[in-house]
């Protein structure tokens, strides 16, 4: 909606300040004899402050309409181009605030995902905590399994020493009782 008012605006403006240029021109050929586009040239030079000074009135209702003409057509050029300018300005700062606020989400985002990393990286560590503790429980298992081999080798050693004793007995009470 604003954006078409101000084309609508500017149209107008525009409209108005090509009518007083033409005007303009039209004045300053009769009262100058120059040619149109000579009058023409000379209007928009005065309008837009630029008066290069090639073409100059030389009569003196030339010079006080140039000067009539130039304060009022001179606000009237400054007020459309600053018109243009702080439609362009306002255009341009509702992208740096969109631009701002999609850096704030952006910065949000940013600030959660730092948040959820750290969080992360607590449980990693809780967990590499974890894993080291089982690799000593581990250890220490393999440690007293090693131990119990170690036993159960040496009983089943004794066990065979045993045995071997036993059996001698056992054979030497069967000769014993075969004789």
């Amino acid at each position: 909606m604003q954006k078409q008012q101000f084309h609508t605006n500017i149209v107008i403006l525009i409209v108005i300040m090509l009518t007083f240029f033409v005007i303009g021109a039209f004045v300053f050929r009769s009262l100058e004899h120059w040619s149109f586009i000579n009058a023409f040239y000379f209007v928009v030079m005065t309008a837009t402050t630029v008066g290069y000074g090639d073409l100059t009135p030389s009569h003196n209702l030339s010079k006080i309409i140039t000067i009539i003409y130039a304060l009022s057509i001179i606000p009237f050029v400054i007020y459309t181009f600053s018109v243009i300018a702080k439609f362009h300005v306002e255009r341009i700062y509702k992208k740096i605030h969109v631009i701002e606020r999609q850096q704030d989400a952006q910065r949000e985002e940013l600030e959660k995902t730092e948040k959820r990393m750290a969080e992360n990286k607590k449980h990693l560590k809780e967990q590499a905590d974890e894993i080291k503790k089982q690799e000593k429980t581990m250890k220490k298992q393999i440690k007293l399994d090693r131990e119990f081999e170690e036993e159960i080798l040496e009983h089943d050693k004794e066990l065979e020493v045993v045995e071997n004793i036993v059996e001698r007995e056992l054979e030497k009470g069967k000769e014993k009782k075969t004789k």
